[in-house]
């Protein structure tokens, strides 16, 4: 993880980043109704912001 000059853990990009999969380089995933976990693609991520899935 990043830091800073006095070593305290760079977090800005990370909240800049949210959890949008276009933004976030790492696989995402998201628990659904059923309790499983499904990649969270484009498609459940505005799902998610909009409010019709949620979680």
């Amino acid at each position: 993880m990043a830091v800073t000059g006095t070593f305290k853990q760079r977090k800005v990009e990370l909240v800049a980043e949210g959890f949008d999969p276009a933004k976030v380089a790492q696989p995402l995933f998201h628990r659904t109704a059923d309790g499983s976990y499904r990649p969270l693609d484009a498609v459940a991520y505005e799902g998610i912001v909009s409010g019709r899935i949620r979680i």
